[in-house]
């Protein structure tokens, strides 16, 4: 179960910067190529992702998806993931360099090792920004 070892990740993204009131996607495509001394976590992961951004009043919206396919070929299960996110996130300015934000999101990792790696996960978020 070592983690130690190499990383690449690969992404490349297209934004559609027209401004318009509703739809302003960003489309990513991610690869990403885990080389560990442990072959339980030796993996690679192929995905993409949706990145939908607007603004309602004085609030920025982003909405995501995101899904992608991990495999682990030498782990000794055979293990294969699939993992889709669904995010909503929001930010509003209360000064110059303050913004405050929020972020509700729903996560689901299916796993072909079922009692050890799927899961279901629903998570909410608050936070201060500060703009440098």
């Amino acid at each position: 179960l070592k983690r130690s070892g190499n990383g690449v990740l690969l992404r490349v993204s297209a934004q559609n910067k027209a401004n318009r009131k509703r739809w302003n996607p960003t489309y990513v495509l991610k690869a990403e190529m885990n080389q560990t001394k442990g072959t339980e976590f030796d993996s690679k992961v192929f995905g993409a992702q949706i990145i939908n951004t607007m603004k309602i009043r004085k609030i920025d919206f982003s909405q995501v998806f995101e899904l992608s396919r991990t495999t682990y070929a030498e782990s000794s299960t055979d293990r294969g993931d699939t993992f889709a996110l669904l995010a909503l996130q929001a930010s509003k300015q209360i000064g110059p360099r303050w913004a405050v934000m929020a972020t509700a999101d729903y996560t689901k990792n299916m796993s072909s090792d079922e009692t050890a790696y799927s899961y279901n996960r629903f998570t909410l978020n608050a936070g201060l920004g500060y703009h440098f």
